[in-house]
């Protein structure tokens, strides 16, 4: 398959993002959206639309009604009655329809006319919208190509491995098939806002379920960025400082297995990712809430509340956190209630704190009414919920994560025999003791050798947001008006959350339960602690305003940012390629596509490992390789047979170790190659490099080994004897069904790794499977 198709799915992927992410609300909702600020209609459109489309979704499936039909019939019905109301319908526009429609005017002389004039009211649009933005378009045009970076980064993987990127996906995959089959919650309730985003994106536009998973996150992270961007315009003060920061963040290397770990999940279409942003939003609504100073003006009288559209928007976006992750509803938690902190007046000011409550009140109602009435309508929570529970005990036994080197491993013991030594001893000590535990495991452990840097800039932005509370507390007192530029009031939050973080991330060696994952906060506590290091920068600017002029400012800014990312290209910090967890060669990927596109539904059965059963499972039949291999060593009375006129083998030659992190490779100018080297040190049997992969061989001494019975079906695959036992078997049987039946068996496709044989057979005399004698072994060639 070439890479044309995989940039055609790529394309339509993103293009249907862009539509119902941003341009259908904007549309839908143009009338409330005309006037507002960009950050407030990238808000509105980040977070409205998540919750929207889950309330739709999952009201149709508890009213039984879910399918394409009602789902379209609702987006497209919306849409085209919105977009019908804001086209400019001029007089001449109208006659020229209805001399269309009594045809005394051809079709293509109406067509002429209607695109002249649409085309002139939108060169009116965009001849206004240049006019607001010309005096910024500098600026404008580097986070352009900031975000373009992001995109080519981000979704560099997929075009090199076509599997998931994790093998959770594999499992939301699984519920996305019960939303195309009109059942919600198909796995017991969960938050499923990310799914049935992805679901009408499939439903919209017929994009296929696979290709979105693949793509979609590595588009998505943009509004992640976006969202930091936009909540740091806010409570910065130099416009540029939000763009030096989110290159930094894009382009600074990494140095620990959890932190790799987490910029890699940046790219896999999973929940929490895909939320990241909501808690950004949560904060910058919740901000310009506290700092607005207008009342609400209902029916024509003045409330005795504050109440106004960025009240609204952060409900909504805490609405959008819990109805796809509740860990990103426990981050927006902190970092809003961080913010809350440094403006306490304002947030117990009782016209601002009753409505404050009661939008999180009816955010968190309209969050969870769906999944109350999934679990009113009988199905009980789904097993990850457990999981969760399991993190906060502290019994929990996901290893992946934890995969630490052997450096990282002794500031871990370290830590905890200076916890177990401080019983006894003074408060003083105790904590002392607490907070080398906090450096060592926490500072030290993800930015070696830079831990000691980033406690020193930390403690300067707590002493800069201190000192700016305490000139405005002044001020207040001798009855001036504040310092002017109140987004100088980020730097004490920012600071004060990330230590908050810190803390959460080594709440184990802490003594405290541990309440979020330590490798799930490391996107979020690096995004933070690079703030933080910008925070210099940003009061640097910030006292040059007044001597400077504008012009001179932006040059020199722009320099600036352009001479930090040269320096961090050409000192050896440039980050590197992320990985996926490799499930599948990319052979297998394409060879079921080809099936897919070539055959009519359901024709067919594939026999493979249980991830192409995700890929075809709308189109034809899996059969599972396990459940193929115990049917054909049963007893030689038993008849097995497959129903389907066509059968497709999947043979792995070279049996490929499920799930290790294979590491991408790619231009220099994109990124370095050396987390593969990294990680070899510490996972070598989990860790490779693109094109290699970690595998076995089959032979025909794993042919002749029994099916092992392991505890999980999963680990039949995951279990690289197992797997190599079943391959080796399943290639000893078609080489033994090619003798029986010399004529019927052909290679489909074959390369040096993967092998797929077909047959195709007569649906009303299908063949018995359960060949006599298969496992002979004499004369195959291995």
């Amino acid at each position: 398959m070439t890479t044309l198709y995989w940039v055609g799915e790529y394309v339509k992927v993103f293009g249907g993002y862009l539509f119902l992410m941003f341009l259908w609300p904007a549309v839908v909702f143009g009338r409330h959206l005309k006037g507002k600020p960009k950050s407030y209609q990238f808000g509105f459109c980040s977070v409205v639309q998540i919750v929207l489309l889950n309330t739709l979704v999952l009201g149709l499936g508890l009213l039984h009604i879910l399918n394409r039909w009602t789902v379209n019939l609702v987006l497209y019905g919306l849409f085209f009655v919105m977009l019908l109301r804001q086209i400019p319908w001029k007089k001449e526009m109208a006659e020229q329809l209805y001399s269309l429609l009594t045809g005394t005017c051809g079709k293509k002389l109406f067509l002429i006319k209607t695109g002249k004039q649409l085309w002139n009211w939108s060169k009116g649009r965009l001849k206004e919208l240049w006019k607001r933005n010309r005096q910024r378009i500098f600026e404008y045009l580097l986070l352009l190509a900031l975000l373009v970076y992001a995109i080519i980064y981000f979704s560099w993987g997929a075009f090199q491995d076509h599997s998931y990127g994790s093998g959770d996906i594999y499992v939301h995959h699984g519920w996305l098939y019960g939303l195309t089959e009109g059942r919600i919650f198909s796995d017991g309730v969960y938050p499923e806002g990310m799914h049935c985003f992805i679901y009408s994106l499939y439903a919209f536009f017929g994009i296929r379920i696979d290709s979105i998973l693949l793509f979609l996150q590595g588009i998505h992270v943009v509004t992640l960025l976006l969202s930091v961007y936009f909540l740091m315009r806010e409570i910065f003060h130099w416009r540029y400082t939000p763009l030096l920061m989110l290159l930094m963040f894009l382009m600074l290397n990494v140095h620990t297995v959890n932190s790799i770990y987490g910029m890699s999940r940046l790219q896999w279409t999973i929940p929490q990712e895909f939320s990241l942003h909501t808690q950004f939003v949560c904060a910058l609504f919740l901000v310009r809430y506290l700092k607005s100073t207008q009342f609400a003006v209902l029916k024509k009288r003045v409330s005795k509340f504050y109440w106004d559209e960025n009240l609204f928007l952060f409900m909504m976006a805490l609405a959008a956190s819990l109805v796809t992750h509740f860990y990103v509803t426990i981050m927006a938690f902190f970092l809003c209630a961080s913010f809350a902190l440094c403006m306490l007046r304002r947030v117990f000011d009782k016209k601002r704190l009753i409505p404050l409550i009661a939008a999180v009140l009816c955010g968190v109602m309209a969050a969870l009414l769906p999944i109350a009435g999934g679990l009113a309508s009988g199905i009980p929570f789904q097993g990850s919920m457990g999981w969760a529970l399991s993190v906060i005990e502290g019994t929990d036994e996901e290893t992946m994560e934890e995969a630490v080197s052997q450096e990282e491993t002794a500031l871990v013991q370290e830590s905890r025999n200076r916890e177990q030594t401080s019983s006894g001893t003074s408060f003083l000590q105790v904590l002392k003791n607490k907070a080398d535990i906090l450096y060592t495991s926490g500072y030290d452990r993800l930015y070696p050798g830079m831990g000691g840097w980033i406690v020193g800039l930390t403690c300067f932005s707590i002493f800069a947001g201190l000192i700016r509370h305490a000139l405005d507390w002044l001020r207040n007192l001798s009855g001036k008006k504040a310092i002017a530029g109140e987004r100088i009031d980020g730097y004490l939050p920012i600071a004060f959350v990330s230590v908050i973080f810190m803390i959460i991330y080594v709440s184990p060696d802490l003594g405290i339960p541990q309440i979020i994952k330590d490798s799930r906060l490391c996107v979020l506590e690096h995004l933070l602690i690079l703030m933080v290091a910008v925070v210099p920068v940003d009061i640097l600017f910030s006292l040059l305003v007044p001597f400077v002029s504008d012009t001179f400012l932006q040059g020199f800014s722009l320099l600036a940012i352009g001479a930090v990312a040269f320096g961090i290209v050409f000192s050896g910090n440039y980050h590197s390629f992320l990985y996926y967890e490799l499930a599948r060669y990319n052979s297998a990927v394409e060879v079921s596509n080809s099936i897919i596109d070539s055959l009519s539904k359901n024709t067919y059965t594939i026999v493979s490992p249980v991830n192409e059963l995700y890929q075809v499972i709308e189109y034809g039949r899996h059969e599972e390789l396990l459940t193929f291999a115990r049917n054909i060593c049963a007893d030689e009375d038993t008849t097995y047979k497959i129903p389907t006129e066509y059968v497709f083998l999947f043979v792995e030659k070279r049996p490929i170790k499920y799930a290790q992190h294979n590491f991408f490779k790619g231009p220099s100018w994109l990124g370095r190659e050396e987390y593969a080297q990294y990680y070899m040190q510490f996972i070598p049997d989990r860790s490779s490099q693109y094109p290699q992969v970690l595998a076995s061989e089959i032979s025909a001494e794993s042919a002749q080994k029994s099916i092992p019975n392991l505890e999980k079906l999963s680990d039949s695959y995951s279990d690289l004897e197992s797997r190599t036992i079943l391959e080796s078997k399943l290639y000893l049987w078609c080489q033994a069904f090619a003798q029986t039946y010399p004529f019927e068996l052909e290679v489909y496709y074959e390369d040096d790794s993967f092998i797929c044989y077909t047959f195709r057979q007569n649906t009303q005399a299908l063949y018995n499977l359960n060949l006599k004698g298969w496992e002979e072994t004499d004369g195959v060639q291995w």
